[in-house]
């Protein structure tokens, strides 16, 4: 949904979530998520870690796009219920995995998952 929305203008990008969001659940039935976790890493580190890995898809060429939807995952994150962020970075270094993953752990017993 966010990938797709990124493309549009900024005034149809919360509708087209919120149409898209009650189609999956109204229409098809799709079950609501109970948490959703936002693995946050910011777009210029992302583009860095693209580079060492040597080969980019179509969303990673564009640091433009990977900012709006860096733009439009964090404000979801923090506007609907049951998002969650983690944060992949202290600072300007990337977290250990091992950190990650104990951030994730505690979100998923915290809200009831696990």
């Amino acid at each position: 949904a966010v990938y797709h929305a990124a493309k549009l203008p900024n005034e149809k990008q919360y509708p087209f979530i919120d149409w898209l969001y009650k189609l999956e659940q109204e229409v098809i039935g799709l079950p609501r998520e109970d948490v959703a976790l936002y693995l946050h890493v910011p777009a210029e580190r992302s583009q860095q870690l693209v580079e060492k890995r040597g080969k980019k898809d179509m969303y990673e060429e564009n640091i433009d796009m990977q900012k709006a939807v860096e733009r439009l995952y964090l404000e979801l994150a923090t506007h609907r219920s049951g998002w969650k962020t983690i944060e992949c970075m202290e600072g300007t270094t990337l977290r250990t995995r091992e950190a990650i993953h104990k951030d994730i752990l505690d979100v998923l017993a915290a809200n009831g998952v696990l």
